[in-house]
């Protein structure tokens, strides 16, 4: 394990953030690692990962970092039973909170809290556990999210799952993700996306970014498109970039031959500087996801000042308010209707530019990273002042515990037998 910086004791709060995730610097990636860089003095970051892209990272803004391979019960890779890995797991993480007098811990994805909540309960340390994404049931119960004394949301939608549990509401906090606003200076100007994919002045440009999975729709763009270029007629071709890659990049790349659209498709894969994409001279950000929890890459479009055309599925309500910030389409109809929000949008350059102010504006006070970093260190302050209350008896945790336990069995049995609860008139008709 390296060790890159001196961990700091006395008036200074250290903090484990323990986060499991893939090889990558994605959204829940980029939400720790601003949060991490800019916790004000009074707090000193410790992490414990299995991602080593973030780890590495982390070492470069020399935060201590500790690398790990991580197994889950009941997970979704092999082993799933791997009890002894798991008490391996929990035996570090309290080891973790003796050497560094690990003061809170935060645990920034759901799996992690299936072992670090019964290292916190074993030491008495206060949690808190951070979710950036929808949970299914199995899930929840698995990764024992009713135990942790307090959860994070970065959107409702997120917390839905867990209130139907009957999770309590006062110890569920909704926080929203935050976004570093970049100023552009003189030597860190923006690119041209036209110049750089030799794209004609007089076309437009739509721009949309994230993973190439099934689940954020680039396909649903590639056919509104095409729905949109077969109505072109005389006004000028609409072009698509799409930043990111994955699994799914061959099978768009086929779609996009078959419909012909290879001269406005520009698949340009990861990029580093994607503010710079952003911010590069493109006429409106599109999303096509299926479902989203938050949707951090929205926040990073607002600060662009590109209106926004979106779905309204999960948390993209909370961000984007339909007509006013951003057009927000029915995710359950066809590309017909994408088509024409795109429409809207490119074709009434005051409706569009009213749109990007009011989405800046919204952004500047709701979704910067000092709000976002205020509220969870506001949330931290209130859980350490409240860390008196972590000192209970064991009869009083292990009753704890089994009400944690009940709530997702609960739910369980009230949608497994809902039917049975129905009056028989209501059944009938």
């Amino acid at each position: 394990m390296k060790k890159t910086s001196q961990v700091r004791f006395g008036s200074v709060r250290n903090i484990l953030f323990v986060h499991y995730g893939d090889q990558w610097i994605r959204g829940s990636e980029v939400c720790l690692l601003n949060l991490m860089t800019s916790l004000s003095n009074k707090f000193n970051p410790i992490l414990w990962t299995n991602n080593d892209a973030l780890h590495q990272r982390t070492i470069e803004e020399n935060i201590q970092s500790h690398y790990e391979e991580f197994s889950v019960l009941f997970g979704w890779l092999s082993p799933k039973l791997d009890f002894s890995a798991t008490w391996q797991l929990v035996r570090q993480a309290c080891s973790f909170i003796r050497e560094y007098d690990i003061q809170l811990i935060h645990v920034n994805s759901a799996a992690p809290n299936q072992w670090v909540v019964l290292a916190a309960y074993l030491m008495r340390i206060p949690l808190t556990t951070q979710l950036h994404c929808h949970y299914d049931l199995r899930d929840r119960a698995s990764l024992l999210l009713h135990l942790s004394p307090h959860i994070i949301t970065v959107s409702k939608a997120v917390s839905h799952g867990m209130i139907q549990d009957g999770y309590p509401s006062s110890q569920l906090s909704v926080i929203y993700n935050g976004v570093a606003h970049h100023h552009h200076s003189a030597s860190n100007l923006p690119l041209s996306v036209k110049e750089k994919l030799a794209i004609p002045q007089c076309d437009q440009v739509l721009i949309s970014v994230g993973s190439l999975i099934d689940r954020k729709g680039f396909d649903r763009l590639i056919h509104a498109l095409h729905a949109l270029s077969k109505k072109a007629g005389d006004r000028p071709n609409v072009h698509l970039v799409i930043i990111g890659d994955g699994p799914c990049r061959k099978p768009l790349s086929s779609l996009v031959r078959r419909l012909k659209l290879d001269n406005l498709i520009h698949f340009v894969g990861e990029q580093t500087n994607v503010q710079h994409w952003l911010a590069g001279g493109c006429d409106a950000f599109i999303s096509g996801a299926r479902s989203e929890a938050f949707g951090l890459v929205l926040i990073e479009a607002a600060f662009a000042k590109l209106p926004i055309i979106a779905p309204n599925v999960g948390g993209i309500p909370e961000v984007i308010h339909d007509q006013q910030s951003g057009i927000l389409y029915d995710s359950s109809q066809s590309e017909d209707v994408i088509a024409h929000a795109i429409s809207q949008v490119l074709q009434n350059k005051k409706y569009a530019k009213m749109l990007a102010n009011n989405a800046f504006e919204r952004a500047n006070t709701h979704f910067s990273l000092e709000a976002n970093t205020n509220a969870i260190e506001s949330l931290y302050d209130s859980i350490l002042s409240r860390r008196s209350a972590v000192h209970q008896s064991r009869v009083t945790q292990l009753s704890r515990v089994i009400s944690a336990l009940y709530r997702p069995v609960r739910t369980f049995l009230i949608s497994r037998f809902k039917h049975l609860a129905t009056p028989k008139t209501e059944v009938m008709s």
